[in-house]
């Protein structure tokens, strides 16, 4: 085989590596619809997404054109299926931290304006030690149903099998 051609495999093996979302970037933007690079715009508000890190997946949430917020989010990998999700508000005002067990995750119930990801079994979802079985997400930050449904069936296939119901 040929220098070049080598080389040429070796460039496309790495270009699709690079790609490929970890487990803790493939849980971010279902939680927080993270995404490097995206914008979205929710009529009156834009919003722009920076990956900060991968691994955490880290992220700064900058919204416009009022004054200027800048949240960080991040999602932190505890084993395939459990992970910590933390966010801080406006330039470090205000925090939270939700613990997320995808094991026991169902499926999406969706309304107009918000959209709840539905656990199965006790405590799957903790934040600030209070217990529940649902995790709520905003719409205007979730991606559309089809790549959020995608970015499900990954974290399942991938990483997490969970609950089947």
């Amino acid at each position: 085989m040929s220098k070049a051609v080598c080389i040429g495999l070796a460039a496309l093996l790495s270009a699709g590596t690079a790609q490929a979302q970890n487990a803790e970037e493939t849980a971010a933007f279902i939680l927080f619809g993270a995404e490097d690079g995206r914008t979205y715009d929710d009529g009156a508000t834009h919003f722009s997404i920076q990956q900060v890190t991968a691994s955490p997946a880290v992220y700064h949430i900058t919204v416009s054109p009022s004054r200027p917020t800048r949240t960080e989010v991040s999602v932190e990998r505890i084993n395939d299926c459990n992970y910590i999700a933390r966010w801080k508000g406006n330039y470090g005002k205000g925090s939270g931290e939700t613990k997320i067990d995808f094991s026991k995750f169902v499926k999406f119930n969706r309304f107009d304006d918000f959209s709840f990801l539905q656990f199965n079994g006790t405590c799957a979802v903790s934040t600030d030690g209070k217990c529940s079985d649902s995790y709520g997400v905003s719409k205007g930050s979730q991606a559309d149903d089809a790549r959020t449904d995608a970015a499900v069936a990954y974290l399942k296939t991938t990483f997490c099998s969970g609950s089947a119901f």
